[in-house]
């Protein structure tokens, strides 16, 4: 048998929030979840930067977007 620390090792942890195209909200749920060491986020209503074309990232994390949201970029 696993003792708890193998075990929460193990599990995969998600995080699912939407931020209402906000990116300080953005920022604040990758700091928290760096911490807490979540394995994917899930954001709905991202904030995309229209200007530049760009989302709030971090070199943590990978950012997959559906075909639907590039398409609206």
């Amino acid at each position: 048998m696993l003792d708890n620390k193998e075990n929460n090792s193990s599990r995969i942890q998600f995080l699912q929030q939407n931020v209402d195209k906000n990116d300080s909200k953005m920022h604040t749920c990758l700091q928290i979840d760096l911490k807490l060491n979540i394995d994917f986020i899930l954001f709905q209503e991202s904030f995309v930067n229209t200007n530049t074309m760009t989302i709030i990232s971090h070199s943590a994390y990978y950012c997959i977007m559906s075909k639907s949201e590039k398409n609206k970029i």
